[in-house]
């Protein structure tokens, strides 16, 4: 039987990347310690084999971890004709079944060094390769690059996510710029409040919602209990902070907001349309095991012609339970 799980350790740190189901990090922590990303527990074991092999049918499933998606949302299944239902959907959902559950081939490993392959799309007609580096203070660098295997050409931006745990305090360097609300009736809007800091950032209210919310046993559904929406932001900093009291600890997700433009000078990278640089998507209930945050950023958007390729890199690592700023600052 082939790997399923290929694990990266440095500096006292593990990363666990799960090859057959989109290639996506599913571990990272201390060694011998608890999982600082909220996945789905088969994705550890690697005596479970994926049962998804993706086309342009393949449904959703909330795997969690972290992974890359393609934007902008809206042209998911625009450009193909295989599934005609989701091309002329308002919806726009799922993602790009391929992207989300192909399996990825090993192109080189070592310890603390892994690349892998997918494969050809054939929704968006995108490969992605993925590189993931860890260096000697257990810090990983997680790259992407998406090749373009079409006629024509195809606008897109890349899209990376990490899923934490709903229990976290969640901190993003910027300034409010807008509020998706909730996608159900029953849903009420997340919380979050602009912090008093030297650095400007936003905090998420996990106790806040959790005291709006009604009691598990009364039910599920109908009164409010889920606080969900997508968090637009301004970005200040490249950084994605979610700390756990309980824990002591934090995980850092940093990413590029800005890229050099002709005169050298630093110039905002301008997402597709409807994306933000950095957003925080929020689905808070008070049954621990459900909630979770999205921590998610966007690159610059690109125009591909057949054979040309857009990358962009994230960075994870694990801090004291302070982060970055203490909250008196």
């Amino acid at each position: 039987m082939s790997e399923r799980i290929i694990k990266l350790k440095a500096g006292g740190v593990e990363s666990w990347i799960n090859l057959n189901v989109g290639g996506r990090l599913v571990f990272f922590g201390k060694e011998g310690g608890e999982n600082m990303i909220k996945a789905d527990k088969s994705l550890l074991e690697e005596t479970v084999q994926s049962e998804i092999i993706p086309d342009a049918f393949t449904d959703f499933v909330q795997y969690y971890g972290q992974e890359v998606w393609i934007g902008p949302q809206t042209q998911w299944w625009r450009h193909q004709s295989i599934n005609m239902e989701r091309r002329n959907s308002p919806i726009n959902w799922p993602p790009d079944p391929y992207v989300s559950f192909g399996k990825f081939e090993v192109v080189e490993k070592s310890d603390s060094h892994l690349i892998i392959q997918g494969c050809v799309s054939e929704v968006s007609k995108l490969s992605l390769k993925k590189e993931f580096v860890m260096n000697d203070n257990g810090l990983i660098y997680c790259s992407v690059e998406a090749t373009y295997h079409g006629d024509g050409e195809t606008t897109i931006d890349l899209w990376n996510i990490v899923r934490v745990a709903g229990e976290n305090e969640i901190r993003i360097y910027g300034n409010l710029k807008e509020i998706d609300g909730p996608t159900h009736p029953f849903e009420k809007k997340a919380m979050g409040k602009d912090e008093n800091a030297k650095f400007p950032y936003y905090t998420f209210c996990p106790d806040e919602m959790a005291k709006d919310s009604v009691a598990p046993e009364i039910g599920w559904g109908g009164d409010g209990q889920v606080h969900s929406g997508k968090f637009h932001m301004n970005m200040y900093l490249g950084m994605i902070e979610s700390i756990n009291r309980r824990r002591g600890d934090s995980l850092i997700m940093g990413f590029p907001i800005s890229h050099a433009n002709i005169n050298g000078e630093p110039e905002p990278f301008t997402p597709s349309e409807y994306h933000s640089v950095g957003e925080v998507y929020c689905y808070h209930t008070l049954d621990k095991e459900t909630s979770m945050y999205e921590l998610e950023c966007h690159d610059g958007e690109v125009t591909l012609k057949k054979g040309e390729s857009t990358s962009t890199t994230i960075t994870l690592f694990i801090a004291g339970a302070n982060g970055f700023v203490n909250k008196n600052d």
